[in-house]
């Protein structure tokens, strides 16, 4: 789903919203106009000497009793569309969060999610930071993932197969996350993971698992097994951070530089908080692949 259709979606939902607001305030109104009018029209019986007293009496009590019971039938009624039309919102709000092909989190449910996680990392460390310890009170990292070679797949397999390939490593990619974790496909080839609670090591402990696994676990077209292998950049939150966009475009540095080394590796940057001041230049540059360590960049 692009961003148009996201746009729309959000339009009709806000739509919906509105429509149940004023439907229930014309069911309270209609209560209320049902009363009066009742007991507006049997003091008018009466006035002009139609009913006497005891006849007074029931009209009155007809006139409470039945507008009574066709509200609560009418509002038994609305509920029920209520608790349908919020069932229906809340698949369209999951349809639109969710890539179609891999049944992962799409990039705007990503940023807006992960957005909300990276003001509670920073409200959380700034409260933190007025203590004694200068460690980070909440921690979160990021990794990006790309599949190499993917065009290659594409050209000599058709995208048919590339389709398959993406959900192959994408369900790899969930398999590998925690249950709190948040993987999507950034897009084309492109994978992400927002790990809450997590800093840099654990997060380089996931992506070098992911790329092991891609690595062992061929990928089956046609009866033919096909190499897939995955390159991955990490990166961790610093109290430098103003945005979100701050660490995916460390991450997504780290992931240059994966590629660049050969591909089928894991960067994870080591980031002082001095080398944020200036550009976000990383001070050292961790790089993993193949089961074994390599010289620093």
């Amino acid at each position: 789903m692009d961003r148009t259709d996201q746009n729309r979606l959000d339009q009709l939902i806000l739509k919906l919203g509105s429509i149940q607001s004023w439907q229930k305030f014309m069911i309270i109104g209609g209560i209320l106009a049902f009363l009066v009018t009742g007991i507006c029209a049997s003091m008018t019986f009466y006035v002009m000497g139609d009913l006497g007293e005891e006849a007074l009496s029931r009209a009155l009590i007809l006139s409470t009793i039945l507008p009574l019971a066709l509200i609560t039938f009418i509002w038994t009624g609305f509920n029920r569309v209520l608790v349908v039309m919020t069932r229906a919102n809340q698949n369209l709000r999951r349809a639109a969060d969710v890539d179609s092909l891999t049944r992962l989190c799409n990039r705007a449910a990503f940023y807006r999610r992960g957005r909300e996680i990276f003001d509670q990392t920073i409200l959380t460390n700034l409260h933190g930071s007025q203590g004694s310890h200068c460690s980070l009170d909440k921690k979160m990292s990021l990794i990006m993932i790309d599949i190499d070679h993917f065009k290659r797949i594409n050209d000599q397999l058709g995208h048919l197969a590339g389709d398959q390939a993406l959900c192959h490593v994408s369900k790899i990619i969930s398999n590998c996350c925690r249950e709190a974790d948040m993987p999507a496909r950034w897009g084309g080839e492109e994978f992400a993971i927002l790990l809450e609670d997590a800093d840099r090591k654990a997060a380089l402990n996931v992506a070098e698992r992911i790329r092991q696994v891609a690595e062992t676990e061929q990928f089956v077209w046609e009866g033919k097994p096909v190499c897939i292998t995955l390159s991955a950049g990490v990166t961790e939150f610093s109290t430098q951070d103003q945005k979100l966009e701050d660490i995916v475009l460390r991450a997504d540095l780290a992931l240059y530089h994966a590629k660049a080394a050969g591909r089928n590796k894991v960067h994870a940057p080591y980031i002082m908080e001095e080398d944020l001041k200036e550009k976000h230049k990383p001070h050292d540059l961790l790089s993993i692949g193949m089961g074994q360590q390599i010289s620093k960049a």
